[in-house]
C-alpha cells in the first residue's frame, strides 16, 4: 500500500532508499521539526550518526507519533549529490533525459543557423534567442544552446551537449560528448574540455581539462590533465576522514570555485584542488590541494657570463 512501517539503517541491503524528499502541510511539518532531536535516535547498535538534524530524524519522530507517511517511488533516476563526481553523474543523466524527450529540433526565431556549419544529419538542436552557430564549426550530435551563446571558428562539439546563455565556444575548440558548459564561459584557441564548468570559465591556449570546474575560475595556457593511470586503478580519496574510491569519474580533475592556474599546469589524475587556490606555472599536481593555497615551484637554475666573445 506504499505505506511506510519502518526505517531500515542498512544502506547495503536496502530495497529502497529515501531521496531527501519529504511533502506535507506546512503547519504539521512545523510542529514535527519542533520535536527533531537533532540526530536519529532509533539507529541500530553499532551505528554512529552524525549529530546534525535531518529529515530522516523527523520521519522517525513522525512514525513514534503514528503518523501515516505514504511514499512515492521515484519514476527516474535519483542520485545523491554528495561528492564533485556526483556532479557529473547527476548532470549527464538529467541531460540525457532532455534528449529522449525531445522529438524535434526547437531554434528560436532569433537565432542564427549557417549554412557552412557541419552539423550531423539527425542531432537534436534547441537554439535560445540569440544563440549562434557559425560556419565552420562541427556539431556532431545532441546540442542544447543557450541565450546569446556563440559557436565559432572550426569549434568541434560532440553529441549531448548542454551549453549555457552568454558563452563563446571557438577557435578550434573541443567540446567532448555529455558535456554541460555554464554561463559567461570562454573556451578557445585549442582548448579541449570533457565535464562540467560553473559560470564565468575562461579556458584558452591549447589547455586539455577533463572534470568539474567552479565557478569564476582562469585555467591558464597548456593546463593538462591527466585521466588514465599506468596501472587503469582509480585514484582513492579521502572525504571527511574516510578514504573512498569514486564509483563513477574518479579519475577526473576537480576545482573549486575562484581558482587559477599558470601556464603548464598538469593535474594527475583524480586530484581535487580547493577554492580559492592559485597553482602555479610548470606544477605537476599529484595530490589534492587544500583551499586558499597558493602553489609555486621551487628549481635550481644556473647563470653564466655569455657572449659575442664565446664564439670563436
Amino acid at each position: 500500500d506504499n505505506k511506510l512501517k519502518h526505517l531500515l539503517f542498512d544502506r547495503q541491503n536496502s530495497e529502497f532508499w529515501f531521496c531527501g524528499v519529504l511533502i506535507g502541510k506546512t503547519k504539521s511539518l512545523k510542529e514535527i521539526f519542533n520535536y527533531e532531536p537533532g540526530i536519529i535516535c532509533s539507529a541500530p547498535l553499532g551505528a554512529m550518526p552524525a549529530p546534525e538534524g535531518n529529515l530522516i530524524s523527523a520521519i522517525d519522530g513522525m512514525l513514534e507519533r503514528k503518523c501515516e507517511i505514504s511514499c512515492i517511488p521515484a519514476n527516474s533516476f535519483v542520485i545523491d549529490i554528495d561528492h564533485p563526481w556526483d556532479l557529473i553523474e547527476a548532470n549527464q543523466k538529467a541531460l540525457s533525459n532532455i534528449f529522449e524527450k525531445m522529438e524535434v529540433s526547437i531554434i528560436d526565431k532569433s537565432a542564427f543557423i549557417s549554412d557552412g556549419a557541419d552539423i550531423l544529419p539527425d542531432a537534436k538542436l534547441w537554439i535560445h534567442e540569440g544563440g549562434r552557430i557559425e560556419k565552420g564549426t562541427v556539431i556532431k550530435g545532441n546540442l542544447v544552446l543557450g541565450m546569446n551563446s556563440h559557436i565559432a571558428i572550426g569549434a568541434l562539439l560532440e553529441e549531448n551537449i548542454f551549453v549555457n546563455s552568454n558563452t563563446n565556444i571557438s577557435e578550434f575548440a573541443k567540446i567532448h560528448k555529455n558535456s554541460i558548459i555554464g554561463e559567461n564561459n570562454r573556451i578557445l584557441h585549442n582548448a579541449e574540455f570533457e565535464g562540467i564548468t560553473l559560470d564565468t570559465v575562461f579556458m584558452v591556449h591549447t589547455c586539455c581539462v577533463s572534470g568539474v570546474i567552479g565557478s569564476h575560475v582562469d585555467i591558464g595556457a597548456g593546463t593538462i590533465s591527466a585521466t588514465w593511470r599506468f596501472d587503469d586503478k582509480i585514484k582513492e580519496v579521502r572525504c571527511k576522514q574516510r578514504k573512498e574510491i569514486p564509483p563513477y569519474h574518479g579519475n577526473l580533475t576537480y576545482l573549486g570555485d575562484y581558482c587559477r592556474t599558470g601556464i603548464n599546469t598538469m593535474f594527475m589524475p583524480g586530484v581535487r584542488i580547493g577554492a580559492y587556490s592559485c597553482v602555479g606555472p610548470g606544477i605537476i599536481v599529484s595530490n589534492d590541494i587544500d583551499p586558499y593555497s597558493l602553489v609555486l615551484l621551487k628549481q635550481p637554475i644556473e647563470i653564466k657570463s655569455w657572449g659575442p666573445n664565446r664564439y670563436p
